[in-house]
């Protein structure tokens, strides 16, 4: 027997053709990943989609996310490539801004405003078809000056900002001490976009 509290479990899905699957990730797992996502949300999970929408790799499958929202009931967020780590070099290629992105949807779709938290990093819809989305625009449209994020890296450093190298090596401190650490951090957070990262994503952690 399951517990019936809700967790929210966010998971990276950036193409729903197996082939296309193959090509951004290098992997024959679709399936597997679709597997887990559905078998999160029976047991009691709430689930969302992260969706990376990448011109001229997966920007055609964007009315193909918003069906598959309204079949699964999972709510599926678009979001812009940043120019982060190895997307450097090919950033103005792959790059679509929301904007693009509304407007493609927009000629088969009507959206209807969601209400959001203050601080939310995306724009949330329901969709004519009963599809739930939300749009983040963190190049195009960035929130910086409401943003309430905080980055934990690998390896236990905690930073004010995903753009940001600085940040406070947790490993040494005692679980009492994170509690001052918190504001120090938050005092650090920028209030303008900072326009690039080297570091790979999956160094800076979520």
């Amino acid at each position: 027997m399951y517990s019936t509290t809700l967790f929210y479990n966010d998971y990276l899905l950036d193409s729903l053709d197996r082939d296309n699957f193959f090509r951004i990730t290098r992997r024959d797992e679709l399936s597997t990943v679709i597997d887990a996502i559905l078998t999160a949300k029976a047991l009691g999970f709430s689930v969302k989609i992260n969706t990376v929408i990448m011109k001229g790799l997966n920007d055609h499958e964007l009315p193909d996310f918003v069906e598959w929202s309204a079949a699964h009931d999972i709510p599926v967020r678009f979001l812009e490539v940043m120019n982060i780590g190895v997307m450097k070099a090919r950033f103005q290629d792959h790059f679509l801004p929301v904007s693009d992105m509304m407007a493609m949807l927009g000629a088969e779709y009507r959206f209807d405003a969601l209400d959001s938290p203050s601080d939310s990093t995306s724009r949330n819809f329901l969709v004519s078809n009963n599809a739930k989305i939300g749009f983040i625009a963190s190049e195009s449209s960035p929130f910086c000056t409401g943003c309430s994020r905080l980055r934990l890296t690998p390896k236990g450093q905690i930073r004010p900002c995903l753009f940001m190298d600085e940040g406070i090596d947790l490993k040494p401190l005692t679980p009492e001490e994170y509690l001052d650490v918190l504001p120090i951090i938050i005092a650090m957070k920028p209030i303008k976009r900072i326009f690039h990262q080297p570091q790979p994503m999956y160094q800076i952690g979520g």
